[in-house]
């Protein structure tokens, strides 16, 4: 599996600047080294396209969010790293996570939900970023459209209920899917269904606990699957 990293690499460049002085009786050559700093960036080619911190029961810093792709293929395997710091500058914690799906399709995002071992009350603020990734991926992997987002508010907590269609040409294997938002979270995909035939639809449903309110509230859910298609 081919894997990349978010590296920057300083080089320092050694270059020969030549003066000429001149003195009695002729010319002297003076030679001067100067390093120059010479900067290569590989950029992710995903980004986090949303971010919600909040916190766990027990205190603890939870940041939810989604990651989306600039390329035109998938890209698997996303990790992305929280670091926490606290009001000094100083690093209080770090914690690293993938996503839910292991592949992330042009404009399909991906949510993460990533639990940092501090308590909310002793980070001032905190960085992510998108740190490890493949562009490879040991599965033919393939998602299957969302057609109906069925979201039923109650009065504490909201039924999401998705509607999916394999629209490849092959059968879908394994077929896992999840529905979120920001503030419920959730990073762990369900099986939906072993098989699900070319044209074929199927239902599946999550509650998205704390996701209720008021008659009227409609909270801002997203939903996806994926399967694989065996050779």
């Amino acid at each position: 599996m081919a894997r990349r990293k978010a590296i920057v690499c300083i080089l320092l460049l050694a270059t020969v600047f030549a003066s000429v002085a001149v003195v009695q009786g002729g010319k002297a050559d003076s030679s001067e080294t100067h390093y120059l700093p010479i900067v290569f960036s590989y950029s992710p080619p995903a980004y986090i396209s949303e971010i919600y911190p909040t916190g766990t029961f027990a205190g603890n810093l939870r940041i939810t969010g989604e990651v989306m792709v600039v390329t035109s293929t998938p890209i698997y395997s996303i990790t992305v790293e929280i670091r926490a710091y606290d009001s000094f500058n100083q690093l209080v914690s770090t914690k690293s996570g993938n996503t839910a799906f292991a592949a992330t399709f042009p404009g399909q995002p991906n949510p993460f939900d990533i639990v940092l071992p501090v308590q909310s009350s002793q980070v001032a603020y905190f960085t992510a970023f998108v740190k490890d990734w493949s562009i490879t991926h040991n599965k033919n992997i393939q998602p299957a459209a969302v057609v109906d987002l069925n979201v039923i508010v109650g009065a504490e907590d909201a039924i999401v209920i998705t509607t999916i269609q394999n629209n490849n040409s092959d059968p879908l294997t394994n077929v896992n899917g999840l529905a979120w938002s920001l503030k419920s979270g959730g990073n762990t995909t369900i099986p939906i269904t072993n098989y699900l035939a070319p044209g074929a639809t199927t239902i599946f449903t999550i509650t998205l606990m704390g996701e209720g309110g008021p008659p009227g509230t409609m909270p801002n859910v997203h939903a996806a699957a994926q399967g694989e298609v065996i050779p």
